[in-house]
């Protein structure tokens, strides 16, 4: 019988980190609703509560599995049971393993901004070639009929008189190929109408365009919300709230002892909130980034609400940056702090309480300079 080993550490309000045999995981959601990287790669999952029915999907690449398991999404740190059968040595590799597994999601909120970003050129997708030419055979097609043509009966299906049987399956394979071919024209016709839309500055296109992004799928998955506040075809805003500071900033701090133990404590007030700030500047920048790659509108400005210094929901980052701006930012490894003052803003940080409220730029003043 196999013996599996799975334990799993709570850092904070709906995130753990999640260690086996296999390795480390970070993971993160709710009562029903769960993400997570591990091992095994990128998983989702859907549980009914009280039924004991979930659906999982493998959402990325990952290593392969050898034997079932649950990698989840969005934590930091777990220690080791006891009486886990371990040696000493084995024991602070596993520790190490789960040290680096937190610092590596604590360096994950500081760098979403790093990210890179594709460069969409819509009128490059507008005027796109066709798959195929339209009063030609599509390439599903061709290939399907190849094959019915070269099929050439053996003695068996002569014997067992399967010709007709097998000709009629070739035949339908070749049907359901020419559906293929059509479905790749309407989609070739499909993309290059929501192109021109864009091109033509369709601000209802513009804002599915920016809705159905990277950064707006990862702020979902963050359990942030992401919504387009004003569009036109020069100017975009855009406001994030998001969760508690406990649901994507760990409570706690790990480390591994002499003798190879891992070891918690409280994460301190100023690791914590600078953390805090970092992910909310992080996650700006990546914002706007990605909305002018996408969208190619001059100007771009982001709001973002969440609990402020006295626990109140408030704006507590707002920031404009103009096409030029972006275009031109090349180190995009400079302390966040210091990566920020490019940019009109209004931040107001107290190291141990975190982000104090501030009041949001307005879009007809996008240009305007922190003031």
């Amino acid at each position: 019988m196999a013996i599996g080993f799975r334990k799993s550490k709570r850092l904070g309000k709906g995130m753990r980190v999640n260690f086996s045999k296999r390795g480390a995981g970070v993971s993160f959601g709710g009562r029903g609703l769960r993400a997570g990287v591990g091992p095994g790669g990128m998983r989702g999952r859907a549980t009914l509560p009280g039924s004991g029915l979930f659906y999982e999907k493998r959402i990325g690449k990952g290593r392969a599995r050898t034997n079932q398991g649950k990698p989840q999404q969005k934590t930091a740190g777990q220690p080791h049971a006891a009486g886990s059968g371990h040696d000493d040595k084995e024991q602070k590799k596993q520790a190490e393993a789960e040290v680096r597994k937190v610092q590596e999601y604590l360096q994950q909120l500081r760098t979403f901004h790093q990210a890179e970003v594709d460069y969409i050129d819509w009128r490059e997708e507008r005027d796109a070639a066709p798959p195929f030419a339209p009063n030609e055979k599509g390439p599903n097609e061709e290939q399907a009929e190849r094959k019915l043509e070269r099929y050439t009966p053996s003695f068996w299906d002569k014997l067992f008189r399967l010709t007709e049987k097998k000709k009629a399956k070739l035949q339908k394979e070749r049907e359901a190929a020419k559906n293929e071919d059509r479905e790749l024209i309407m989609n070739w016709e499909a993309d290059r109408a929501y192109a021109a839309k864009i091109v033509d500055g369709d601000t209802e296109a513009m804002k599915e365009e920016l809705e159905s992004a990277g950064t707006a799928d990862l702020l979902n998955k963050m359990n942030a919300r992401f919504y387009v506040q004003h569009i036109t075809a020069e100017e975009v805003v855009v406001r994030v709230q998001l969760p508690a500071i406990e649901e994507v900033i760990p409570t706690k701090a790990y480390h591994v002892t002499k003798t190879g133990k891992l070891s918690e404590r409280d994460m301190p007030k100023k690791e914590f909130y600078t953390l805090w700030r970092d992910m909310v500047l992080s996650l700006a920048l990546l914002t706007l980034r990605e909305a002018h790659a996408h969208l190619h509108v001059y100007k771009a400005m982001i709001h973002i609400q969440g609990p402020d210094a006295d626990g109140s929901e408030s704006t507590i980052f707002t920031m404009t940056a103009n096409e030029e701006q972006l275009l031109h930012l090349k180190d995009l490894y400079l302390p966040l702090n210091e990566l920020i003052e490019l940019f009109p803003h209004r931040l107001d940080f107290l190291v141990t309480k975190g982000l104090r409220a501030v009041r949001p730029f307005h879009h007809s003043s996008i240009r305007e300079e922190d003031g």
